[in-house]
């Protein structure tokens, strides 16, 4: 009994089943608020966004333009009339000015290159660079964005830039300084033998120069990187003029539509053949990229002597020069009477189409006409405020779109681009690659020059 008692006494007690009350509660172990695994968890993911954000911030902002800096001294070391030997003694006197300095160099020359790409973009056709290079955009929350987007993202963008910037520092400084140090002309131009000269403390005045300097080319490029861009639009207009390359990479204004040509819907009739549409057009709809040589190769062209008839057409909310506003495609009758129409669409490429209806009295068979572009002047790019990143995307500032962007009324008016391959079976031409060739070689040289 004894037993049984000093059992009984060191037993917990437990609570009567009242109504909201958890039988299985103990006395000694009721406890109130959150538990402490979710704290834990909680106090987990905001470290692991602090460290992700630190160090994704450190990888963009200082270790890549770092590396680059670097890599500029690297390369204008000698140019610059110093050595190895004294880049080592300078960080052992001063290292925070030496890494400031690789610093300062490193994202000036991002800088300038992204001002630079960003304006090209811009000058040349949507169809050219526009796909490619992503244009600049707000960031209200940049770092929610950091936290949200994964890590491999923000690497494959790094690893993006970095292929972008390397290959632009080895062209246009690397190599122009390596074929200047070869010429020999170094030693009759001692102005390019630079130093740092102070009048106090060097560890206080070369970070405040390079700080100032740094601030200087913000405001510098800020102000006049629409310039840079008019700059751009005026050299690629005078040499795409010279070479023959304007309506393979410039933008243009479409003037009007041409009369070109042809093709009746239905093939020549048989007695003993059903009706049967020309398998030219079921081929058309199917076509992908350029139909040019398909299309001039196809139709009926008719008669050279014949006058030309050129129409102003309409032009779409969008910018779009057509022949009727209200017309977006063109119905064809299946071959098998059952199936699904063909619906032929009446703007393809540089071309638009029309139907010519039946007209009894002239024993006139259904056929669809093709008119083609004609190409006005370039337009003028950049776009005044292109860059203002609180406008309200491309349509609203004018720039080419991005991705599913909505384009600009410019963008829709743009006229097609000739391509430099006739279809993805042909061969770019090789007198069209030298000009191609010439054109490249001819802006690094003004580029290196200024």
């Amino acid at each position: 009994p004894s037993s049984r008692g000093q059992n009984n006494h060191d037993a917990p007690r437990l609570h009567r089943a009242n109504v909201g009350h958890n039988v299985n509660d103990f006395e000694e172990d009721a406890v109130d608020g959150p538990g402490l695994g979710a704290s834990l968890a909680v106090a987990l993911d905001t470290t692991v966004a602090i460290v992700k954000v630190g160090v994704l911030l450190f990888l963009k902002m200082f270790l890549l333009p770092l590396f680059l800096g670097f890599f500029l001294d690297a390369s204008t070391v000698h140019f610059f009339g110093h050595d190895v030997a004294r880049r080592l003694a300078f960080a052992g006197s001063d290292l925070f000015s030496f890494i400031l300095l690789h610093w300062v160099a490193g994202i000036t020359f991002m800088l300038l290159v992204t001002v630079f790409l960003l304006q090209l973009r811009e000058v040349a056709h949507p169809d050219v660079l526009a796909r490619l290079i992503r244009p600049q955009e707000p960031q209200p929350d940049l770092l929610g964005n950091l936290m949200h987007e994964t890590v491999f993202t923000h690497m494959k963008r790094m690893m993006l830039s970095l292929a972008i910037y390397a290959p632009l520092l080895l062209l246009h400084v690397y190599l122009p300084i390596k074929l200047f140090m070869a010429s020999g002309l170094e030693a009759s131009v001692p102005f390019f033998h630079l130093n740092f000269y102070h009048l106090v403390m060097p560890q206080l005045q070369i970070p405040l120069e390079l700080i100032t300097f740094h601030l200087s080319m913000l405001a510098l490029l800020e102000r006049y990187k629409n310039s840079i861009g008019g700059l751009q639009h005026r050299w690629m207009k005078f040499m795409c003029r010279k070479l023959g390359l304007t309506d393979y990479l410039l933008p243009k204004e479409v003037e009007g539509l041409e009369l070109i040509g042809s093709k009746a819907v239905f093939l020549p009739r048989d007695d003993h053949v059903p009706l049967q549409v020309d398998p030219f057009f079921v081929e058309l709809v199917s076509k992908e990229g350029n139909v040019d040589q398909f299309v001039e190769s196809n139709i009926d062209k008719g008669n050279d002597s014949q006058p030309r008839s050129i129409v102003h057409g309409e032009i779409r909310a969008s910018g779009e020069r057509v022949l009727s506003i209200g017309t977006t495609h063109i119905s064809i009758p299946a071959n098998d009477g059952d199936g699904k129409p063909i619906l032929l669409p009446t703007k393809l490429g540089r071309y638009r189409l029309q139907l010519r209806d039946f007209d009894s009295d002239l024993s006139l068979e259904p056929t669809v006409e093709f008119f083609r572009e004609i190409q006005g002047e370039e337009i003028r790019r950049p776009p005044e405020g292109w860059d203002d990143l609180g406008a309200g995307g491309a349509f609203v500032q004018g720039r080419w779109a991005w991705g599913r962007e909505r384009k600009s009324v410019v963008e829709g008016s743009v006229a097609q681009r000739t391509s430099f391959r006739a279809s993805s079976k042909h061969r770019i031409p090789i007198g069209l690659t030298m000009k191609v060739i010439a054109l490249l070689m001819l802006s690094w040289i003004a580029i290196t020059l200024t």
